[in-house]
């Protein structure tokens, strides 16, 4: 069983007590933020201005080696942007009694609780910043990793749901401009100081560089890119097309990185006019780049921003960049009913107890039910690992990268195959008048025919992965609209068909009931899609509508036709 905190109970670590802080959108549950090597929970010291934050690992991250890291991390604590750097790990030597009764707690680490809504948030709640608000942001993270790149250090895994957004915290008035943003999720830092760590990302989604490898994003350039976008989106949060254009976690949709799209002219244009023609340059070179050296230096971008930083405070009153009252109003969250958190706490006790098809089905139900944008995230991550717990025995399916490189290699094979046939072919006609050259010419082309066959069924199949994989990479709430417009249009044909008088009654029938199973078959693929329903869903629905239907149909014309039917149906029922 998996480490299953209460609210409020009480946890002794290196001789301090604390204890453990509930949910701001679920009552009675933990706070406890999923992420991608484990759950970060909150913790809040005898005095309840002192807060923690407690990050427990997964079996698969948990490493002994997470004592030297944090070593070499604590130095790090008094740069800007890095404050979870201030931590310590729960180690056998100093907490004996607690791992004794908590074992998952090894290697945990403590560290410094940061304030503030992610750069997700911001995102996801489409929260339009004020000019002032977005070159802050922009600033204090560009001046951060600039003294990161100046130290040799590297985040290694910039995103927006590890950038905290401190000076938009509602709770916060004081916040110094070097704090204005922080970096979390620290573990797999680069620095000379520190060894490779066995698990490095290829850079999430939305952020890196469509080149982009594990063995590339460990190292003292692997910021750069990600860096830059982060940049841009928080410079282009001002402008009046930026939000209602993002796509969702991150501005850009991951397929898009590096494309020529509409989302990169809205920004770019955006950046241009708001910020000027240096920064415009500096985003086309990041955007360009072939390799991550050759994205600018923070350096670069923090010279150019300080070029506007006295435009920019003479622009507002006031030198610190904080939200004002009705912006408070909109992004503050109010509390949610008991429903969400006690069926939270269902889903992780269903967890714990190993019971995973059941703890998804919840986690599910808690995700239709609109939560927060603060749980959305954690639900999500939740889902994803049980449901590779529940399938990690079957064989893993190609990435959709790994399929267009087979579908290239097996076209290429393909190709050189046809080159020698031709050659073949040439060396035949050569001798056409013997008659078993003659025999292998017809078996060359029957050969040919059959292989520019296979040629058109494997680019039809390039075709629908690459259909399918731009339809998964649209937003929720556009992928929705195009459903809906789709179940709209699938009922206009029957109506049309319906109401025709173009054709004969039988022909009518055919038809009506081939666009009716078309309505119905995206509709089940739209409910599907919608709540992240499995295969055995759909053929279980199929199977209980194949009973339901005629069953309904023949109750008020023939009941004993119904027993028959019973009879003939109740084996599919297994």
């Amino acid at each position: 069983m998996g480490f299953q905190p209460e609210v409020s109970a009480r946890i002794m670590i290196n001789g301090k007590s604390y204890q453990f802080g509930e949910h701001p959108h679920a009552q009675g549950v933990p706070y406890g933020q999923e992420g991608r090597q484990g759950t970060v929970y909150l913790l809040y010291g005898e005095n309840d201005r002192e807060k923690k934050a407690l990050k427990v690992f997964r079996n698969k991250f948990v490493d002994p080696s997470m004592v030297f890291l944090t070593q070499q991390l604590t130095k790090h604590k008094a740069m800007a942007g890095l404050m979870a750097c201030e931590r310590f790990v729960v180690t056998p030597q100093n907490n004996a009694e607690l791992l004794a009764k908590d074992p998952e707690l090894l290697y945990a680490v403590v560290m410094s609780w940061v304030e503030g809504p992610t750069w997700m948030d911001v995102l996801l709640n489409k929260q339009r910043l004020t000019r002032k608000q977005s070159f802050s942001a922009a600033f204090a993270l560009t001046q951060a990793l600039m003294d990161m790149e100046q130290r040799g250090l590297a985040h290694c895994d910039l995103s927006a749901p590890n950038v905290i957004m401190s000076m938009l915290d509602d709770k916060l008035w004081d916040v110094k401009p070097v704090d204005y943003v922080q970096l979390i999720d620290l573990e797999q830092m680069f620095s000379s100081q520190l060894e490779r760590p066995e698990h490095i990302p290829a850079g999430s989604p939305g952020y890196a560089k469509q080149t982009a490898t594990q063995s590339l994003m460990w190292g003292a350039h692997a910021d750069r890119f990600a860096g830059a976008m982060l940049i841009v989106e928080m410079l282009g949060a001002c402008t009046d097309t930026f939000m209602d254009n993002a796509w969702g976690e991150s501005y850009f949709a991951p397929t898009e990185m590096q494309s020529r799209c509409n989302r990169f002219d809205l920004l770019m244009y955006g950046i241009r006019t708001n910020w000027g023609d240096a920064l415009a340059s500096l985003f086309a070179r990041a955007w360009g780049s072939e390799v991550l050296t050759q994205c600018p230096t923070f350096a670069e971008w923090a010279m150019e921003l300080s070029k506007m930083e006295s435009t920019i405070r003479s622009e507002t009153a006031g030198a610190a960049a904080i939200v004002t009252v009705q912006e408070r109003v909109a992004i503050k969250q109010s509390p949610v009913g008991s429903s969400n958190g006690e069926a939270l706490q269902q889903a992780k006790r269903l967890e714990a107890n190993g019971n995973h098809q059941e703890a998804i089905e919840v986690y599910r139900s808690i995700y239709v039910d609109n939560p927060h944008p603060s749980m959305v995230k954690e639900i999500e991550i939740a889902i994803s690992n049980l449901e590779g717990k529940l399938h990690k025995a079957k064989p893993h399916k190609l990435t959709s990268g790994a399929s267009r490189g087979g579908n290239k290699l097996w076209i290429s094979s393909v190709f050189f195959l046809l080159m020698v046939i031709g050659f073949l072919t040439y060396k035949v006609y050569g001798n056409a008048d013997n008659a078993s050259a003659k025999s292998e010419l017809a078996s060359a082309n029957l050969t040919i025919g059959s292989m520019s066959q296979a040629i058109a069924e494997g680019e039809q199949q390039i075709v629908e992965l690459t259909s399918r994989l731009k339809e998964q990479s649209k937003p929720p709430t556009q992928k929705r609209i195009d459903w809906i417009n789709l179940l709209n249009k699938d009922y206009e044909e029957i109506t049309r068909i319906a109401q025709s008088t173009e054709a004969t009654k039988s022909e009518l029938d055919k038809k009506t009931f081939e666009a009716s199973e078309a309505y119905i078959n995206h509709l089940f693929d739209f409910v599907k899609v919608s709540y992240q329903l499995d295969q055995q869903w759909a053929d279980r629905t199929n199977i209980v509508q194949g009973y339901y239907f005629p069953y309904m149909y023949n109750r008020n014309r023939n009941a004993q036709l119904n027993l028959q039917f019973f009879e003939s149906y109740k084996d599919n029922f297994r």
